[in-house]
């Protein structure tokens, strides 16, 4: 950009210093002016080579504009070169081309996952919704497994992080991932989603967020665009259907796992479904609402079963980091898929007095 064009960006921020001072020697502007001053303008003002100061009559009543001259012929006051000083090394640095490189990075991060408005292309054959994405970790898990992924969170700062980790880890993600900032409820709305420091025990269950931090100011209420879960289904390629749906939402699963009776046509129902245990959802206690739920699933066409346990072996992990076959239930200790009825027969016991908690896996039959 050449001096003249500095010039006129900067004249209206020279115009209010002189006219404000109605001096006849130029000034420096305050910090109070507060001028509109771009970052790639500051640092070519920066980087460039100051020319000898000459006087100048702006202000005076003769002259009509207000500045003509370069603001570059201006001395730094005192302070300004000790900073610039300072801060040479690092102003270095920043030169106007690495500048608009991170730009350029950040443009094409966010452009590439603009795609995640549109259905994954039919390419995709191999489905998985990781429904609870968090920071994405089950995300790029379930990819290396040779999934396409379909992944919602409610916290807007876990979709970003979430974005960041597919971006790093995942090839050519723009095709094979789809990423929403969605909460899932029975009816799309809007809702208070309540953050903790945790992250993973963030909910929309005041409850269980509560249960999770030592006093009430360490919570974080957000109100949060919901949908369906039937919603995901739009992401889906033509005639696909879904190998795995892995719901992690934190008391809120059962709106999932209930939304697939609703579905039309056993075709979009996915092959294997796994969540979390509910403690209290509903006001009911554990297990009541679960075995609903897998009587539920029974009826839909899920016949057989694991139960997972995450004290052990990837114990704080999260349930998509193996695919479906390779979960070893808790009982067995085998990757075997066993009987509903058999399951609910042993009944489904008590994990957290332990400190464990389980994930139901259900398979399609």
């Amino acid at each position: 950009m050449s001096k003249s064009a500095l010039v006129r960006a900067f004249r209206p921020c020279a115009r209010r210093a002189c006219l404000r001072g109605g001096r006849t020697q130029p000034t420096m502007l305050r910090h109070d002016d507060n001028p509109p001053c771009p970052l790639r303008l500051i640092l070519q003002l920066a980087r460039a080579t100051p020319e000898p100061a000459r006087p100048t009559t702006c202000c005076e009543p003769s002259v009509r504009a207000c500045p003509r001259a370069p603001l570059l012929t201006r001395p730094r006051p005192v302070g300004a070169q000790i900073l610039f000083a300072l801060l040479g090394p690092a102003m270095a640095v920043l030169t106007p081309s690495f500048v608009t490189g991170m730009m350029s990075r950040q443009i094409l991060r966010r452009q590439r996952f603009r795609s995640s408005m549109f259905p994954l292309p039919q390419s995709c054959t191999r489905v998985a919704f990781d429904i609870g994405t968090n920071n994405g970790a089950d995300t790029v898990a379930l990819a290396a497994h040779g999934f396409c992924v379909v992944g919602v969170d409610a916290n807007p700062a876990m979709i970003e992080l979430a974005q960041k980790h597919v971006a790093k880890n995942v090839a050519n993600f723009d095709s094979r991932v789809r990423l929403a900032n969605i909460g899932i409820s029975e009816s799309p709305g809007n809702l208070t989603f309540y953050v903790t420091p945790s992250k993973v025990h963030s909910s929309f269950e005041y409850a269980k967020a509560r249960r999770h931090v030592r006093k009430e100011t360490d919570i974080v209420a957000l109100r949060v665009s919901t949908q369906t879960c039937e919603w995901l289904w739009q992401y889906l390629p033509a005639g696909v259907r879904p190998y795995y749906m892995k719901v992690d939402i934190e008391e809120r699963h059962y709106a999932c796992i209930e939304a697939l009776a609703s579905l039309q046509g056993e075709h979009l129902l996915p092959s294997n479904v796994s969540w979390e245990l509910h403690e209290q959802a509903r006001g009911l206690p554990y297990p009541v609402l679960d075995a609903k739920l897998i009587t539920l699933m029974f009826g839909l066409g899920y016949r057989t079963m694991k139960i997972k346990s995450n004290e052990h072996a990837g114990a704080g992990g999260f349930s998509g980091v193996q695919s479906p076959e390779e979960v070893l239930d808790v009982t067995s200790n085998t990757s075997a898929w066993r009987s509903v009825p058999s399951v609910l027969a042993n009944g489904l016991g008590w994990p957290r007095q332990s400190g464990d908690w389980w994930d139901y896996h259900m398979k399609l039959t």
